[in-house]
């Protein structure tokens, strides 16, 4: 089995398409090839597309694709991997890679993020079907010391990096303040959601992001921590942490922080009800006047027409 060690200084000719993961041609160009890196923004594997020259063989392709993922794209699409395989060599469809020692210097997540961005680029090439990889010749192990063997698309998990992937979009429909602060005015805003995480959460989510329109105001600090949600038997059990929740009280502003809250729930069709907590507590003065004992319904008063 022949070694081919890494050639940093190959004369790569590849230009990056858009300055993004985006392409501004529907043409085939079959020199044409895709970088599959982690998108920490997005929190996605997301694609930049090079292209190299025709003259290359398939081991200055792997060797070029390669070096280039490990390059910085540009400053939001980058592979965030700072440990390069020093040996790839291919045999029968299996490109074996061996990672220099300091590749047990990066953390679990990191390490992960490597093989999920190689495994996707090279096996995206119609002559490499898997990888298997080496940390200095030795074989890389799961938690229980056992060789991981070949990897490729249907073995490597993907949740690692996002445990919740979107799968479709569903309107929410939110409230926030008007400018003069006495009404709640509705927002509808279109999210990515997942079928396994409650809608509610995606709710106060986006209450606490704020409006997007730029003649409305938020209802909830920027830095509102959700400690705990859930819903049952039609009531919405809310517990919620803020150091800035006191600066509201201050600006009589918890009424309308507590009503934004409750006809942003209530618009789901199963909740009628909602109990709020503030640090898992229902202290009399810890939102100002307002009892926590109580269930709060739907508030349709201050809401503006």
């Amino acid at each position: 089995m022949k070694k081919y060690f890494l050639l940093l200084c190959l004369s790569i000719i590849f230009a990056i398409l858009s300055g993004c993961s985006l392409v501004k041609t529907h043409e085939f160009n079959p020199n044409q090839y895709h970088l599959y890196h982690f998108d920490s923004a997005k929190n996605k594997l997301a694609t930049t597309n090079i292209i190299l020259s025709d003259q290359f063989n398939r081991d200055e392709i792997v060797y070029s694709i390669t070096e280039a993922l490990y390059r910085k794209i540009d400053r939001t699409y980058q592979s965030n991997i700072s440990s390069i395989p020093t040996i790839i060599t291919i045999n029968n469809g299996i490109a074996q890679l061996d990672f220099a020692e300091s590749f047990n210097s990066l953390s679990t997540q990191n390490q992960m993020l490597a093989r999920v961005a190689l495994i996707y680029t090279l096996t995206d090439l119609n002559f490499i079907s898997g990888l298997t990889m080496t940390i200095a010749d030795k074989p890389i192990t799961t938690a229980n010391g056992v060789p991981i063997g070949v990897m490729n698309r249907s073995n490597i998990i993907l949740n690692t990096m996002d445990p919740n992937p979107p799968t479709n979009y569903q309107t929410l429909k939110l409230y926030f303040l008007d400018e003069d602060k006495e009404k709640l005015v509705l927002e509808r805003r279109g999210v990515e959601v997942n079928k396994d995480v409650p809608i509610e959460k995606y709710i106060l989510e986006e209450l606490i992001k704020g409006p997007t329109a730029n003649n409305l105001l938020p209802t909830l600090p920027s830095n509102t921590i959700i400690n705990y949600i859930v819903t049952k038997d039609g009531v919405c059990q809310v517990d919620l942490s803020s150091n800035h929740f006191k600066e509201i009280i201050a600006q009589d502003g918890e009424q309308m922080m507590v009503d934004s809250i409750v006809n942003s729930l209530t618009e789901v069709y199963y909740i009628e009800k909602v109990g709020l907590l503030i640090d898992g507590k229902r202290a009399v003065d810890a939102l100002g006047r307002i009892d926590l004992n109580l269930l709060f319904g739907r508030n349709e008063s201050v809401i503006a027409n």
